[in-house]
């Protein structure tokens, strides 16, 4: 499959998650249709069958939507000559900084058919953000704006608050702090 390459960001494709949404919707109808339509043994065996299908269908499509980011943005550092400095990957999406060319190179697991390479001197309002209130947090992430819109790099987050000092709050902290610091070197270096 060919990766399309894009300099916009577009985080989600309509078109491939209707289509697993569709999927899903299609198992749910077969099962309600042996439930109102079939016999009870047919409706016992559908059930099992179905049923575990479509409790693993998620986790499956998802692994399958992971490998094809990630293969597709391995596909687009060869062909682009991408020089990877550092590289994170977080809920939903994958980020390579490449000091080298002074690009960001991004690729979305809602839109895996599609990279995107963003030059540097595109990304502004640089921070750190940790969502801190009486020294606890369950969320860090570094925030830039590409182009005007926001875009959140996840380095940590937990469903219940932790201490600033926690080690894996620390070290979500150090990973946006080392996002940021080579993002902004690197305009520094452009500019320069």
């Amino acid at each position: 499959m060919k990766v399309q390459i894009n300099d916009r960001v577009k985080k989600f494709d309509k078109n491939y998650m209707t289509k697993i949404v569709m999927l899903e919707i299609c198992g749910l109808a077969l099962i309600v249709g042996a439930v109102m339509f079939g016999q009870v043994a047919f409706v016992v065996a559908s059930l099992g069958t179905v049923g575990a299908v479509m409790m693993a269908w998620p986790l499956l499509s998802l692994s399958r939507v992971e490998r094809m980011a990630t293969k597709n943005l391995e596909q687009a550092v060869q062909e682009n000559g991408v020089q990877p400095l550092y590289t994170f990957d977080t809920r939903g999406k994958m980020m390579i900084i490449d000091a080298e060319n002074q690009n960001i190179v991004m690729s979305y697991r809602s839109n895996p058919k599609e990279v995107s390479i963003i030059s540097m001197d595109r990304v502004t309002d640089l921070r750190v953000n940790n969502w801190a209130m009486a020294g606890m947090t369950r969320c860090v992430s570094a925030d830039f704006r590409i182009d005007g819109k926001k875009e959140r790099i996840m380095t940590f987050s937990a469903n219940h608050n932790c201490l600033l000092s926690h080690p894996k709050v620390v070290s979500g902290l150090d990973k946006a702090n080392t996002i940021i610091e080579i993002i902004e070197g690197t305009q520094t270096l452009q500019m320069g």
